[in-house]
């Protein structure tokens, strides 16, 4: 599909928008020279205006509006003057704005409020991640709205640098927050309970309760995750299941669940035969719904383009997908610049561009093998359902793989079975929740139908997340997921059989020779920066050597490093770590019963062992 792009203004708009938001992170504007640089930047254009260079004009201004989101979302580039890694004591007064999980030892939430620090300092209006460690003296429970006060430990996330390591901060970036804090439930207290349970809520606690009552304890949370975007009481085991098997997106409210809600409507107003009148009904429907599940961004994503496109059909104007994604985007840009941020936001954009660009090429291909090999009864469903697949895996695979550091080979073939599986489960529980307040035994054949179809996509996942090799992981997963999406792509070009067995044989031969080529550099040194030390790791990965970066000075690490601990139980192939200082010795003591062989070292013997391995630090 070729792209034209002067006839795609909001997609003109939005890359002017984007270089002056790439500018601003490349070049940051500091709060003392912000007005300045933005009253430049408006003189620049209304020279352009006098000039009568309107497009030069529009240009500026729009680069100019790119800088200021870019601006505001600083707080999620962590440049904080005192970049601390350590836990630091603070007392926090805000509110709870959002929940995202609990259990009997921990509860999770964002918050949003002010955080006073050292004496006189103040970071105001923060967004944080707060971990509650429930006590048995007082088990706090927090309700959206509730305004709470109480003393916190708080850090910047930490960036992960070992191999296969949960990376904190793209998690709190994705969450919109500046940092994450833990508290235990003797030092947090409400000073004011949410007034009361909103509208939207006593709707979703009503059909909440219709759900538990209509389908069964193990297919209940799933439901309320298709319908209600409620994922909290999924167990872990399911998820893990679905993420493994490349098919997590499946158990969220994204475009696809938002799609078929918006065609359920859709057809729920057939009947009107005035557009304006059917548009405003079918707006107001959809973005009820929305607010039902508390505007969820992958929810207000798919809606906000579907609303455009059925715009634009009312105004009898031929929707262009590219320009309708773009004026997302730039919408979203205004209202909420830190959705850029989102791995979700990144994932939904890339997998609708990625059908749209690369569907009508690889369904073509599939079609061609299809008639190849006279598969015609179910060629054109079959085609249809690999190239959706194909075509948006292809775009979010290495997305997937930078942020998880997992890339799901089965995917595409365990998609075709469980979103066929997964779309028919929602529209069937769709029909059963609405039946239920008219007459139950319908209902209950609705569930019945619904939860079978959430059974199977249950077992496709176990299965596929046990298939060997089924997924890759480690630090070369996102290297890898840029080549196979390339070698995809390539090969899905082909247009006949002699091309197909051409590019077949190129891309083998790539891949051997990526794979095979002969490392000669058997002495490569590998650094870890941590928090609170260096972690040195040599090539033959039996042997580490770890120092202290605060000089052996004790109570400056007084907290052990969790991942460096998960990263060396995990590590079956280390036998000697040399060490300097108390940053090891912590981590030591937590593995006593280990077969790796200590060596602690003095400051003349670290110096010899770092002239020998041509260390600089």
């Amino acid at each position: 599909m070729q792209i034209n792009f002067s006839k795609l203004p909001a997609l003109q708009l939005l890359i002017f928008s984007l270089v002056g938001f790439f500018l601003q992170k490349l070049i940051p504007i500091t709060i003392n020279n912000y007005i300045i640089y933005f009253i430049a930047i408006f003189i620049f254009a209304f020279i352009a205006i006098f000039l009568k260079k309107k497009n030069i004009f529009v240009i500026t201004l729009f680069v100019a509006f790119g800088a200021y989101s870019s601006f505001q979302t600083n707080f999620l580039d962590y440049r904080f003057k005192n970049n601390f890694h350590d836990d630091l004591n603070g007392i926090f007064v805000g509110k709870v704005t959002d929940e995202l999980k609990s259990d009997n030892k921990t509860s999770r939430f964002i918050v949003q409020g002010n955080l006073y620090t050292a004496p006189n300092t103040l970071l105001k209006n923060l967004q944080i991640h707060l971990t509650i460690v429930q006590s048995e003296k007082k088990n706090i429970k927090f309700n959206i709205g509730d305004a709470i006060y109480g003393k916190v430990k708080y850090h910047i996330p930490n960036k992960a640098t070992l191999p296969n390591e949960f990376d904190e901060r793209n998690y709190m970036k994705n969450l919109k927050v500046s940092l994450t804090a833990y508290c235990f439930s003797n030092d947090m207290y409400i000073t004011q309970k949410a007034t009361k349970i909103s509208i939207s809520e006593n709707i979703k606690n009503t059909i909440s309760a219709k759900i538990d009552e209509l389908f069964s304890k193990l297919t209940a949370p799933i439901v309320k995750a298709l319908i209600l975007g409620d994922k909290t009481e999924i167990p872990q085991e399911i998820r893990q299941n679905f993420a493994l098997s490349g098919t997590a997106h499946i158990l969220a409210v994204s475009g696809l669940h938002v799609g078929i809600i918006a065609a359920v409507i859709f057809w729920l107003f057939s009947f009107v035969n005035i557009n304006w009148l059917k548009f405003f009904l079918f707006s107001a429907t959809l973005w009820g719904y929305n607010y039902l599940i508390d505007f969820q961004p992958s929810a207000v994503r798919a809606s906000l383009m579907i609303t455009l496109y059925i715009f634009a059909k009312v105004i009898q104007r031929k929707p262009d997908p590219i320009n309708i994604i773009a004026l997302t985007c730039l919408l979203l840009l205004i209202f909420n610049p830190a959705t850029l941020y989102s791995a979700g936001f990144q994932m939904s954009i890339a997998s609708i561009t990625g059908i749209i660009l690369l569907n009508p090429i690889i369904q073509n291909f599939f079609n061609n093998i299809l008639n190849l090999f006279k598969i015609k009864l179910i060629g054109k469903p079959l085609s249809a359902s690999l190239s959706i697949t194909f075509s948006a895996s292809i775009i979010v695979s290495p997305i997937v793989a930078y942020y998880f550091d997992m890339y799901s080979l089965i995917s595409p073939i365990t998609n075709i079975f469980v979103v066929f599986f997964m779309v028919n489960a929602q529209i069937f529980a769709i029909f059963a929740i609405f039946l239920s307040f008219l007459f139950l035994p319908l209902a209950h054949i609705y569930s019945v139908c619904s939860q079978l179809l959430i059974e199977l996509s249950e077992l496709v996942t176990y299965f596929c997340a046990k298939v060997p090799y089924a997924y890759l992981s480690g630090g070369n997963t996102k290297i890898i997921s840029i080549l196979i999406s390339l070698f995809l792509i390539y090969i899905f070009n082909a247009k006949n059989y002699n091309q197909l067995a051409f590019k077949s044989i190129v891309v083998a031969i790539s891949i051997l020779i990526i794979f095979t080529f002969p490392n000669n550099n058997h002495n490569t040194i590998q650094v870890y920066e941590r928090a609170y030390s260096s972690v040195i790791e040599l090539s033959r990965k039996d042997l580490s050597l770890i120092i202290d970066k605060f000089n052996n000075k004790t109570n400056l690490s007084s907290k052990y490093d969790y991942g460096l601990l998960n990263y060396i139980k995990s590590n079956n192939n280390l036998k000697k770590i040399y060490f300097f200082g108390s940053a090891a010795k912590l981590i030591k003591n937590k593995l006593p019963n280990t077969s790796i062989e200590w060596i602690e070292l003095n400051k003349s013997e670290l110096e010899e062992l770092k002239s020998k391995l041509k260390l600089n630090f």
